[in-house]
């Protein structure tokens, strides 16, 4: 029997123990990952060892995690490869930059093991919402770019680890709605995975158009908050189900959408999630908090008490509830805008990957003004040079396409919206 299988088997069974049991193998995870960063990595042991300190010889591992300061995105940045584990410097491992959307440039790495667990995450998520292997599954997001300059779309796909490898159907998210609504009923999907604001984009356009996918069965998304509105839209427009997940590029998969209520249940086998109030301390369900997240799988680079800057709601499992995971009612933060075209048209922007391996900011926001306007607000690593500044405006330039006028602002910090949120891109156009 295959690896992948066994692993598969083995999250399937753990499904329907008690959550007492799994509650007790997340804590032996976090005592794992607790003391293999205090043994290799000096940033963490300093934290592991000053929050030891302050309790009894024999406190449980989540009472020394909850004694440790959190792990802002600004020390992760600043910290980079001292991060590193030895596991993080063998051969084989994956590494890759990410700003998320949050304009502030990460770089992370994984164990190969560990990446592999998200591919069961994500057969989990198939198998709980009912997905057919056999059928078409169309994606729309973010492609890499070849040395070339164009997008790499992937020829062939699995649906899960395991699985017969398909014929790729996959778009480039930074194409204008009205192409993807075309290419959609080319392709006549079963299935269709993008951003939530990539979904939001593609019904309204098709409600005014009058476009249907007659063999469209779900819309899975990921990425961004889900708007309270959009599963009503997807009914309404196309008539099938919008099911989210809860990801990041840094952790991997935390939640996935409860395959029989509201909520996401946390995939505690991956992570261990906190939503915690102003003062640091666990809310109480039907509360709203900050999310912290410690990673249990990748030993390459710890991310423990790692904030992601997004707000959840803490939710509660019903009293006969089949499943062992903790609930999060809603996710709030990461709603993205769309850039909108000169005609009208909109498209997800694509500029964040391009601007973060230029290494040459710490942080950046870009502003579609007007249509004719868009603005980049940097926080450099260096002052800028006059090259520097044409280089970051051939990545902007590259991606969103129109005639417009560009500008780039020099500053020291970006804030926050007044509700905590960070976007790299807002378009004023779209508001």
């Amino acid at each position: 029997m295959k690896a992948t299988t066994l692993i598969q088997r083995h999250f399937a069974e753990l499904e329907t123990r008690p959550a007492e049991a799994l509650h007790q193998l997340q804590t032996q995870a976090l005592a794992r990952v607790l003391d293999y960063a205090a043994a290799t990595v000096p940033f963490y042991r300093e934290r592991i060892d000053a929050a030891r300190a302050g309790l009894a010889a024999d406190a449980e591992p989540r009472q020394v995690l909850e004694a440790m300061p959190l792990l802002t995105r600004e020390q992760l940045q600043a910290q980079g490869d001292a991060l590193l584990s030895p596991a993080g410097r063998a051969p084989g491992v994956l590494s890759f930059v990410t700003s998320g959307s949050t304009g502030m440039p990460v770089r992370v790495t994984w164990e190969r093991e560990a990446n592999g667990v998200l591919g069961v995450l994500m057969w989990r998520h198939h198998r709980w919402h009912g997905s057919r292997p056999e059928a078409r599954h169309a994606t729309i997001q973010l492609m890499p770019r070849r040395p070339d300059g164009q997008v790499a779309t992937p020829s062939a796909m699995q649906w899960c680890p395991g699985a017969e490898v398909r014929p790729g159907v996959a778009l480039d998210s930074a194409t204008p709605v009205d192409t993807q609504l075309d290419w959609l009923l080319e392709q006549d999907p079963h299935y269709l995975m993008t951003y939530p604001s990539n979904a939001a984009a593609l019904l309204q356009r098709a409600a005014g158009l009058g476009v249907t996918l007659p063999s469209l069965e779900r819309i899975d998304t990921y990425g961004e908050s889900v708007p309270e509105t959009l599963p009503a839209l997807a009914q309404s427009v196309w008539g099938v189900p919008l099911v989210d997940r809860y990801a990041s590029r840094e952790l991997g998969i935390i939640a996935l959408a409860c395959p029989h209520g509201e909520g996401y249940r946390v995939q505690v086998e991956n992570v261990l999630v906190e939503v915690l109030d102003d003062a640091g301390r666990p809310v109480a369900p039907g509360e709203t908090g900050q999310v912290a997240v410690t990673q249990l799988q990748n030993l390459a680079m710890p991310l423990i008490r790692y904030a992601l800057g997004d707000y959840a709601e803490l939710g509660q499992p019903a009293l006969d509830d089949p499943l062992p995971y903790p609930v999060l009612r809603r996710i709030l933060g990461r709603q993205r805008n769309m850039y909108v075209l000169p005609d009208g048209d909109r498209l997800w922007p694509r500029f964040a990957i391009g601007l973060a391996d230029l290494d040459l900011l710490r942080q950046f926001q870009v502003v579609q003004r007007r249509l004719d306007r868009v603005e980049l607000t940097a926080v450099p690593t260096r002052p800028l040079s006059g090259a520097d500044r044409e280089r970051l405006e051939a990545v902007i330039r590259a991606n969103l396409p129109g005639t417009y006028s560009f500008g780039i602002n020099e500053v020291t910090d970006i804030p926050r919206s007044a509700g905590g949120k960070f976007e790299d891109f807002r378009s004023e156009v779209a508001a």
